[in-house]
């Protein structure tokens, strides 16, 4: 009998260890996955909530990828309040051809990539081939290519170019 309580001790020690183990990961990605978005300075009358994840930005000579969130209002309104869910996409911009192609997207319940994700689709190859960029008031690859792409962004790759 004396050696159960040690063995009972050792034994829930191991189990709190794989558990803090497995379960820290996680923790850490859901943390940084809310630190990592930045919201673009767009005014809100001009473009719904726009933000970027800045970790996913990869440059190759002058095409960029990324991954950008985007809130979309959900139909109807909570007490006069518009409410919104949102959406995460793989996204690639070619700066000097000036087109995007984008890749898998995410639906998650709530704003800035939050709550659960309720919807994904991944495009087969080739289904979404890549189209120019329309550079007008209220488009969002017009934003994300003025944020990247050009020479007053922190985040352009000039030295590729």
């Amino acid at each position: 009998m004396a050696s159960l309580p040690r063995y009972r001790s050792d034994f829930t020690t191991s189990v709190a260890v794989i558990l803090a183990m497995v379960a820290s990961p996680y923790a850490c990605l859901s943390e940084a996955k809310e630190l990592a978005l930045v919201r673009l300075p767009i005014p809100r009358e001009d473009h719904d909530p726009l933000y970027i994840r800045q970790q996913t930005i990869k440059w190759a000579s002058s095409v960029v990828r990324f991954r950008y969130v985007l809130d979309v209002p959900i139909l109807g309104d909570a007490g006069g309040v518009r409410r919104f869910k949102s959406n995460e996409v793989e996204g690639t911009m070619d700066c000097v051809r000036r087109t995007f192609a984008i890749g898998t997207v995410t639906t998650y319940s709530g704003t800035a990539a939050t709550g659960e994700a309720i919807y994904g689709y991944t495009p087969k190859p080739g289904e979404m081939p890549p189209k120019r960029i329309d550079e007008r008031k209220g488009s969002t690859f017009g934003y994300l290519f003025r944020y990247l792409c050009t020479p007053s962004s922190s985040l352009t790759n000039t030295g590729a170019r």
